[in-house]
């Protein structure tokens, strides 16, 4: 009996050193402050809205809506990761650089909105001015997904740029 007490708290404690280096492994970001909750809700049914020629929505199994703001100080960033649906995001102060792994990017500012499309799309988020970026962020998930998947550290998808991006 008491060797299968050790030998569970071994495989106890192995599993937490594997889940905590893995953490540790992620790609975090730095230098992000003030993230806050503005909402968070999933629908009931499918959805399917279709202004002619104007816009398309349609989420076969419902959406969950997401809202948060957050600031991200002068040389912060975000980290790598990606989203599994469409995030619109608005600038609401600073200048905020969206980073593909091949080192380009497309710096937005003050009063724009972009769409990232989700569906595994690997970037970063870095703030390149001299104030506080913040933002205001609209997610559109599947039901129960997270709004946010880290990457790795040492993923293949972000190595160049970990290896040469500023």
């Amino acid at each position: 009996m008491e060797r299968r007490s050790i030998r569970l708290a071994a495989a106890i404690a192995s599993g937490a050193v594997l889940l905590s280096s893995t953490l540790a492994l992620a790609t975090a970001g730095s230098g992000v402050i003030d993230v806050s909750e503005r909402g968070n809700g999933t629908t009931t049914a499918g959805v399917k809205v279709n202004v002619p020629g104007e816009i398309k929505l349609q989420a076969k199994d419902g959406l969950k809506v997401f809202d948060q703001e957050l600031s991200v100080l002068p040389g912060g960033f975000v980290g790598w990761h990606s989203h599994p649906g469409p995030v619109l995001v608005t600038v609401k102060a600073g200048t905020f650089r969206f980073q593909e792994a091949d080192c380009s990017y497309v710096d937005y500012t003050q009063g724009q909105t972009f769409v990232d499309e989700g569906g595994g799309h690997v970037h970063n988020g870095r703030n390149p001015g001299a104030i506080n970026t913040d933002l205001s962020i609209t997610y559109l998930l599947p039901p129960g997904a997270a709004p946010r998947i880290d990457v790795p550290a040492g993923d293949p998808r972000i190595a160049f740029a970990q290896a040469n991006c500023p």
